[in-house]
């Protein structure tokens, strides 16, 4: 019973999936959804949840956007080989997040002890305050943007996740990749233009609860929640 997510979680991304066919922005709509409604400080993993939240939410939204992220991380090739396996293998039978974990590690070619410790048997989600401010060259036009990353979850341990930016001025936008491992993290990049907005994990990719702010409110990260 406490491996419920591989039921629910899977069932949940599957319709978003089954939505996708005829709406591209199925999958990303509902991830959205999803996360507003999962629980940031919930204190059990998704694989060990007490007798009295096995069908709570995080079983069937958590699990949803665990499946999401996987496929980010091992690509839709062996995403979906791993399903297959998955299903193959243990049909009419019973499975556990390790079994599931193996399958998905043997279609991928990848070590997967990371992933499923940090999302699966790791309680909560990342919750990260981004403080970011434009210093633009009048001369060029273009704009060196100061970003401060925040980690603020209870922990002892950070999260450690890709993270997408994307920067928007008047029909201009430019998008940045990095990786978020310590608990607060400074970075400046370079850009063509000065933006006037950005947005965090635009394609919804990484299951995180954030909120952006100008940098002079963020001069240092807060105490974790």
């Amino acid at each position: 019973w406490a491996e419920t997510w591989l039921n629910e979680g899977f069932a949940t991304y599957a319709m978003l999936l089954w939505d996708a066919r005829r709406n591209p922005e199925a999958v990303s709509a509902g991830l959205a959804d999803y996360e507003a409604r999962s629980d940031p400080d919930d204190e059990t993993p998704l694989n060990d949840p007490p007798p009295d939240e096995l069908f709570s939410d995080e079983a069937y939204f958590k699990g949803a956007w665990v499946l999401h992220m996987l496929r980010q991380q091992i690509g839709d090739e062996a995403f979906f080989a791993a399903l297959r396996a998955y299903a193959s293998q243990y049909a009419n039978g019973n499975a556990t997040t390790a079994d599931f974990q193996q399958v998905a590690e043997e279609a991928s070619g990848q070590d997967l002890t990371a992933f499923f410790d940090q999302w699966v048997r790791r309680p909560g989600l990342p919750q990260i305050d981004v403080g970011w401010q434009t210093i633009t060259d009048n001369a060029t036009g273009s704009a060196a943007v100061q970003l401060r990353l925040c980690q603020v979850q209870p922990g002892d341990v950070p999260f450690q996740l890709p993270l997408e930016i994307e920067f928007l001025s008047s029909g201009q936008q430019a998008r940045e990749q990095m990786q978020l491992d310590e608990f607060e993290e400074g970075i400046v990049l370079d850009l063509p233009f000065e933006p006037t907005a950005l947005t965090v994990d635009p394609d919804n990719n990484v299951l995180a609860r954030v909120a952006v702010e100008a940098l002079a409110a963020l001069t240092s990260c807060p105490p974790r929640r």
